[in-house]
């Protein structure tokens, strides 16, 4: 915990007073910031999130600060940075401070619904909401592709040699992924559609609001569908193949439950994205491969972290997903047709 008169110059360096601190849920990571606080401002009339980052990603957040800007200015439900005070980009060190002390960012707080686990993943109207989420943003964002897509072989080749230095006793459990990737996903990698992606799109990553309240005929109130109120965590955002956040998403809901890889969201999301035409045929037949190569990102954070049962959860994961890709491939099929 930081001292008040820091935090109060680190809110003045965005041209906000701090009243207060507020001890309220925050949604996403916290390994994507250094320290975070909810801060109440203008005699508790506003909130906002304050976080403290690394010096070493200031540059990327700031990027990161830029596309949420743009995006919020095309509608899209997402949290834009503050910009500083003295409109100099979105990452600050607090005022009066030296040059080599904390970096700070700004960004509204959005209080949001618990998402209820693990029965999120057969929630067909959950589905929708991801699905039409991801139609929005591809959208709103055709302009926004630049630059260099983000290299997935090369982020799995790193991996592989990473595993072959350190972790050779993985090698046996990684390489039917493996291989499935390299001889599916490598040659069709040229031809795939590319579009901005958020990078690491499931729904802790996703600040959810209760719809509008509806009166059945027994006269009870009932909460309406979930909605997306807020996409949050876009730190790996960028160029990727164009059903990578789907492929994410799609591999996230059968880590729940491996049932649910056929289940009511997994088939609503699908129909919602094929409704609205997105992915070019090659990029579909080529999901299934695309969803292993999402879980081998997975699998590169639970060893980042050291996480042994998450490790171990996942190699059995990857089993399932090489093992069953002909029946799951045919029922992705048939839920986007349907």
């Amino acid at each position: 915990m930081y001292h008040r008169d820091l935090l109060a110059r680190a809110c003045l360096a965005f041209g906000t007073t701090l009243a207060d601190t507020a001890d309220l849920p925050l949604a996403g990571s916290p390994a994507r910031s250094r320290y975070r606080v909810v801060i109440v401002s203008d005699s508790g009339a506003r909130r906002y999130v304050l976080e403290q980052i690394a010096a070493e990603a200031a540059e990327r957040r700031e990027r990161v600060a830029l596309l949420l800007q743009q995006l919020a200015m095309r509608g899209l439900p997402v949290l834009p940075y503050r910009a500083r005070s003295d409109g100099r980009g979105h990452v600050s060190l607090a005022a009066g401070a030296a040059s080599d002390g904390p970096l700070w960012m700004l960004s509204p707080y959005l209080p949001g619904t618990p998402l209820p686990r693990p029965d999120w993943v057969q929630d067909a109207e959950r589905g929708r909401a991801l699905g039409q989420f991801l139609v929005s943003l591809r959208r709103a964002s055709p302009d926004l592709v630049r630059g260099p897509a983000w290299s997935l072989r090369g982020f799995v080749e790193r991996l592989a040699a990473g595993l072959t230095r350190h972790r050779p006793d993985l090698l046996p459990g990684v390489n039917p992924a493996l291989a499935v990737v390299r001889q599916r996903l490598y040659p069709a990698l040229p031809r795939l559609p590319v579009a901005l992606c958020h990078g690491d799109y499931h729904p802790l990553n996703i600040i959810w609001r209760d719809g509008p309240v509806g009166t059945p005929s027994a006269g009870a109130p009932i909460v309406g569908a979930p909605v997306v109120g807020a996409v949050i965590d876009w730190e790996f955002s960028g160029v990727k193949p164009e059903l990578y956040d789907l492929a994410m998403l799609v591999g996230c809901a059968g880590v729940e439950q491996p049932s649910a890889l056929s289940g009511a969201l997994v088939t609503s999301l699908l129909g919602t994205i094929r409704e609205h035409g997105l992915g070019a045929d090659a990029s579909w037949e080529e999901f299934a491969p695309l969803v292993i190569a999402t879980r081998l990102a997975w699998l590169s954070e639970w060893l980042r972290s050291r996480d042994r049962d998450m490790i171990g959860l996942e190699l059995a994961y990857l089993r399932i997903l090489v093992e069953e890709q002909p029946h799951l491939a045919a029922a992705w099929q048939q839920a986007g047709a349907g």
